[in-house]
């Protein structure tokens, strides 16, 4: 008689819609993550203008 614990011959492994679905879903994440990254290193700075600037005149 088995026992509660015991696995029957397929339960360890991923049907292959949700394999499918797992790795699709990776390597989405992947790309959208390799995209920004490098949208992030290749932009230039942005102009702004430098606060110190403005309170060149101020006594303090």
């Amino acid at each position: 008689m088995p026992g509660a614990n015991e696995l029957k011959r397929g339960d360890l492994f991923m049907n292959s819609s949700a394999l499918f679905l797992m790795i699709t879903v990776q390597v989405i994440v992947t790309i959208l993550t390799g995209w920004f990254f490098y949208k992030v290193l290749v932009s230039r700075p942005k102009e702004e203008p430098d606060s110190f600037s403005e309170n060149d005149d101020l006594v303090r």
